[in-house]
């Protein structure tokens, strides 16, 4: 499995963020997808592509989590929502075709070990999820995005 490298441009992106245990992380992300969704669409939002950011864990039991979409500028959005400004980098883009808990199976391999293990080298910042406007989030099937920094 080879990913694809892309030097991406920065990121606004606006949503909810929600420390999960590690062990119901598939659970509580889609219940925190389903209530980014019931907000419809948020002031500014640059498309319908959403965004599940890995962030900083307070410990190895939990995990950070931010669903999020992109967003033109962070001034008419609600205080509610996480704001995070992601710097231009080049990812490791790996695809993945079916059901988003296998997604984050793969996810979890390559951020724990086979990332290296493909020549490549991680860089600063979150890796993160993008799922297109062609995602089903009722049944959690379609084409996942993992995205991962790396350096050049």
């Amino acid at each position: 499995m080879q990913p694809r490298l892309v030097d991406q441009g920065g990121l606004r992106l606006a949503g909810i963020r929600r420390s999960h245990p590690r062990a119901k992380m598939a659970s509580d992300s889609r219940r925190q997808w389903m209530d980014l969704v019931v907000l419809g669409r948020i002031p500014g939002q640059a498309a319908q592509t959403g965004y599940g950011l890995h962030l900083e864990a307070p410990d190895a039991e939990m995990v950070d989590y931010l669903a999020a979409v992109e967003v033109d500028g962070f001034e008419a959005l609600p205080a509610t929502l996480e704001r995070i400004a992601l710097p231009q980098r080049r990812y490791a883009v790996f695809e993945h075709r079916g059901h988003a808990a296998e997604a984050r199976s793969l996810r979890d391999r390559l951020a724990g070990g086979e990332l290296a293990a493909l020549g490549l080298t991680a860089d600063e910042g979150p890796d993160f999820e993008r799922y297109d406007e062609n995602f089903d989030p009722i049944t959690a099937t379609g084409l996942i995005e993992l995205w991962f920094p790396v350096r050049a």
